[in-house]
């Protein structure tokens, strides 16, 4: 069953639909996907890579803004060209602070296997992309693939 809702402008909108965006600038290609069934509620799920993690937040603000109910579906992909160079860091405070978690777990439970460097790398926060010029282009080029996706979105929706 399809729920009707009305929009701001008093048009009356479904609550379902699906909205596709695909932005590519300065080398780098950020594809989004966005569905929306009916629910009474507003529940947002979001689908980013590691990458794109610290964005999260202000992105569930914008869905939010955009839909005020409805269950959301978001999804984000990233291709950036080889010929760019970014930056690769470490976090060392947060290193330090999990490996000295590590430590803990290790003496207090001796039957847990010792963790990889794979398992460390990919723990959240560990690898830091500190390139303030990309990030601002990535930014730019994310909230316009999530802008163009929510307004695809809206137009199934009017139909």
């Amino acid at each position: 069953m399809t729920t009707l809702v009305l929009s701001k402008g008093n048009m009356i909108l479904s609550m379902t639909g699906y909205g596709k965006s695909e932005c590519n600038n300065n080398g780098i290609n950020i594809i989004t996907n966005i569905s929306s069934l009916n629910s009474r509620f507003f529940d947002c799920k979001i689908r980013l890579p590691k990458r794109l993690k610290i964005f999260e937040e202000k992105i569930f603000n914008e869905v939010k803004s955009f839909c005020k109910r409805g269950r959301i579906s978001l999804s984000v992909e990233i291709d950036i060209s080889s010929k760019i160079q970014d930056v690769v860091e470490v976090n060392e405070t947060k290193l330090t602070q999990y490996i000295d978690l590590i430590n803990k777990i290790e003496k207090k439970y001796t039957s847990i296997r010792p963790i990889s460097m794979e398992g460390v790398l990919n723990l959240p926060e560990i690898i830091k992309f500190n390139n303030t010029h990309l990030n601002e282009i990535i930014e730019n080029n994310l909230f316009n693939s999530i802008k163009f996706a929510l307004e695809d979105l809206n137009k199934m929706r009017k139909i």
